[in-house]
């Protein structure tokens, strides 16, 4: 009984790390911002696909953001300002209304497929945008 209960475990956990490792499935880089008190400002995220895989332009595509107090924008949900098979971009427009270090998180979400059209994988992650308001 010891010896299935850990033959089990062991499958579980080997599912748990495929369906975790997403980084080669995708990358996000989240441009480092700045910003001045009472500036328009603008952040960007960017996503990427890995090899052998094509964001898929059919499914939705989005970024909900999350603004602290003292930043105003648009928060909610985000439509990227550019997306195509290689990837998906999104401006995120801000105002700062107080100096220091600020956090806007976000969720983005999409859905990855493998360029032969077999697969296609929904994805979720979570980005901070770190801004330095001077």
């Amino acid at each position: 009984m010891t010896r299935a209960f850990l033959l089990s475990l062991g499958i579980a956990l080997a599912g748990f790390a495929s369906s975790a490792a997403a980084s080669d499935k995708y990358a996000v880089k989240v441009d480092p911002a700045t910003a001045k008190i009472h500036v328009a400002s603008t952040a960007r995220i960017t996503l990427t696909p890995g090899a052998g895989l094509h964001v898929n332009t059919d499914a939705p595509i989005s970024l909900t953001m999350k603004l602290p107090a003292g930043v105003e924008g648009v928060g909610g949900k985000l439509a990227p300002s550019k997306k195509d098979k290689s990837g998906a971009t999104f401006d995120v427009a801000f105002t700062a209304h107080n100096a220091g270090d600020q956090i806007l998180d976000g969720t983005l979400s999409f859905v990855m497929c493998n360029d032969a059209q077999t697969e296609c994988v929904p994805g979720r992650e979570k980005v901070q945008i770190k801004v330095a308001v001077k």
